[in-house]
């Protein structure tokens, strides 16, 4: 990218959106801005030949920026050696050994001639200012590219926005391949950052994990074990069970009486009505409440907790059939990281009515009702591939 004027590209990257409240640095040079009308695409993932909805939504917004040593005024020896490293010669501070291998360190030769001049402009760490809100975000395509997440420059994310998902993945992706060649991976927040993942959905639907773990990255204990009132990275609840269905009722026996037949009542007559009727169907079970979580809603995302519903009662028999049992009432959604709760079962239906023997109907008695769904597991706060672990 060709010099930038660094005052109007701050003020993009603190104007053009209004919630922006981290950015570069004034020694920093900024070397690309993403806003959310360019950033939200079909990208690939750490799985081969997935292809998911990723990158930066609403008003969402990603400033790139790099060090820029020795920008001006005279370089000395000292200052490149407490910066790079290296002995008191030019020679060890080529591109790709004590200097990082990355576009923006093009000046500094791989060997031969080197010059004082080739380090103007230098860097070791590559900075990713994310404002706003996200969508499954991910370090490798959105954040930085492939060409510098995989580059030897140490790359550090400073993260004041909100990031969700709307679907499996989790709500930020730190990619494999960011650590290559010791380079180190850093994510902090600044203001009220949050990483959320999706909310389980009812019946006993898992929560996602905020956060997928795929290189060695430093992570405080600030950002890591926060409080939802200021900064932190979450799995959603699990889902609620749904109740168990009511057991139907049970049939009545058909009412009757028996009378004198024949002469001086010597014999005996049945009569029946035929009115035992069929019992009626048991209520179906409540809905589980979803899990805690994030869910967009079009332009932020909300923390939502929608609660379980009751169970529908049953339907009444008919004649002197007994009625259906109420349905179980929806488990609860489960709290960030939690488990939901199960559903309640079914209560049985009622029975039917007895009636006059031999007449026949029923049978009276009525049904259980069924079993509760399990509730569902919570998401943990991240989950890891490929050698990916979290340190301070």
């Amino acid at each position: 990218m060709s010099e930038l004027n660094q005052s109007i590209l701050r003020q993009l990257a603190t104007s053009a959106k209004d919630d922006i409240v981290a950015v570069p640095e004034e020694n920093q040079k900024i070397v690309s801005v993403t806003n959310a009308d360019n950033g939200s695409e079909m990208v690939a993932s750490d799985v081969p030949g997935e292809s998911v909805m990723s990158g930066v939504i609403g008003n969402g917004q990603i400033s790139k920026a790099t060090d820029n040593y020795f920008a001006s005024g005279s370089i000395y020896m000292s200052q490149l050696n407490s910066t790079f490293g290296g002995g008191n010669y030019l020679s060890s501070k080529y591109r790709g050994g004590n200097v990082p291998n990355c576009q923006y360190n093009n000046n500094v030769p791989t060997g031969g001639q080197i010059y004082f001049s080739n380090f103007r402009g230098s860097t070791k760490t590559i900075y990713a200012y994310c404002n706003g809100n996200f969508v499954h975000l991910q370090a490798r395509w959105e954040i930085y590219g492939d060409t510098d997440w995989t580059s030897q420059a140490n790359k550090k994310i400073i993260f004041s926005g909100h990031a969700g998902s709307y679907d499996t993945n989790p709500a930020l992706r730190i990619n494999n391949s960011g650590d290559l060649n010791g380079a180190q991976v850093e994510l902090v927040g600044t203001g009220t950052p949050r990483i959320v993942g999706r909310p389980g959905n009812n019946g006993g639907g898992a929560g996602n994990s905020g956060l997928h773990i795929a290189s060695a990255i430093k992570i405080p204990d600030s950002m890591w074990n926060g409080q939802w009132a200021s900064v932190g990275i979450f799995g959603a609840g699990g889902g609620g069970g749904n109740g168990g269905n009511g057991g139907n009722g049970g049939n009545g026996q058909h009412s009757g009486s028996v009378r004198c037949n024949g002469w001086f009542c010597n014999g005996t007559k049945r009569e029946c009505n035929g009115d035992g009727g069929n019992g009626g169907n048991g209520g179906n079970g409540g809905s589980g409440g979803r899990g805690r979580g994030y869910e967009w809603n079009g332009s932020v995302w909300n923390l939502v907790w929608p609660g379980a519903s009751g169970g529908n009662g049953g339907n009444g028999g008919n004649g002197r059939a007994g009625n259906g049992g109420n349905g179980g009432n929806g488990g609860g959604g489960g709290d960030l990281q939690s488990y939901g709760s199960g559903g309640g079962g079914g209560n049985s239906g009622n029975s039917g009515g007895y009636g006059q023997q031999g007449c026949g109907g029923g049978p009276n008695g009525g049904n259980s009702g069924n079993g509760g769904n399990g509730g569902g597991p919570g998401g943990g706060k991240a989950n890891y591939s490929h050698n990916g672990y979290r340190y301070q």
